[in-house]
């Protein structure tokens, strides 16, 4: 068996086919149409949302892993999300929004708009202001593709608070694990509509699945990074996947069988045309907005 070295790997190819998709997907609902469903599962944006959650946990635990201390590790987690933030704010709100409203700018401006960027810059979301998007498909978020930020950061806090508080982090990690799996099956089944500082509830446990399914193959990664063991685990897990398709237990099984899938595919080969040098995450927060209202 065989550790990874840094940017030993093809990630970020993976990340761009996965914006790509995400891109694609958030198509089908800007244009009022029903989006295709993998598996009975999710949308294949929800799927690229899986992909990324997936990598954030293998990529940041390593990271987490080099860190001096929490402070210094959530430090850089903050400058990674928040700085690309505030241009979108900026964006969405003092230049989409003057376009669209620029017969009645006088009902525009007003201190809302302050409080509307503070919430996107503090990841609580982008509502719209002063029916910005009214007579739209979408009228009532600015940027729909900001929802996951919150659920990543909080991602983050815990990934922090597990591996610098407790001594033994792989072991607390998968009694995390086990918790999450246990509330996703009892959310499967009893949904809730609780939103609390920007997190929805009902999305998160799935997706810190991911994320932490990530984490533990970085922490594990010693064991089952050889050819073979890799082979070994794709074709069960694509056994496994395809034999939950459209049932219940794909709603969370499937969370976890992607995120095992991506990463040992993003292990198994080497990126040498775009890894590190592309960071196309303004793009992203950006799109959704423009998109909107160029399918009105």
């Amino acid at each position: 068996m065989k550790n990874m070295k840094h940017r030993d790997n093809c990630f970020d190819i993976i990340r761009l086919f996965a914006a790509i998709t995400v891109i694609i997907s958030h198509q089908y609902s800007l244009s009022g149409l029903s989006e295709p469903i993998f598996l009975g599962m999710s949308t294949y944006g929800g799927v690229a949302v899986i992909v990324f959650f997936a990598i954030s946990g293998f990529l940041i635990t390593t990271s987490c892993m080099r860190s001096q201390g929490f402070i210094s590790y959530i430090s850089k987690r903050a400058r990674r999300i928040f700085p690309a933030l505030l241009p979108c704010a900026i964006f969405m709100y003092l230049v989409l929004g003057v376009y669209l409203r620029w017969g009645d700018l006088s009902a525009y401006i007003n201190i809302s708009i302050l409080k509307n960027i503070i919430s996107v810059v503090t990841i609580q979301g982008a509502p719209p202001h002063s029916g910005i998007f009214d007579g739209f498909i979408h009228p009532y978020s600015l940027n729909d593709s900001l929802w996951t930020l919150p659920l990543e950061f909080l991602c983050y806090l815990l990934l922090g608070i597990v591996f610098f508080l407790f001594k033994n982090a792989l072991k607390v990690m998968l009694i995390s694990f086990v918790v999450l799996f246990i509330i996703s099956i009892y959310l499967l089944f009893n949904k809730t509509s609780i939103v609390f500082f920007g997190v929805v509830l009902q999305a998160f446990p799935v997706r810190a699945l991911s994320f932490f399914t990530g984490a533990i193959m970085a922490l594990t990664i010693s064991y089952w990074n050889d050819k073979k063991v890799k082979k070994y685990i794709l074709m069960i897990s694509f056994v496994i996947l395809l034999s939950v398709a459209y049932k219940n237990e794909i709603n969370i099984l499937g969370y976890i069988l992607l995120s095992i899938i991506t990463i040992v595919v993003g292990c198994s080969f080497k990126d040498k045309i775009i890894s590190g040098r592309f960071d196309y995450s303004y793009g992203i927060y950006i799109f959704f907005p423009c998109a909107t209202v160029y399918y009105k």
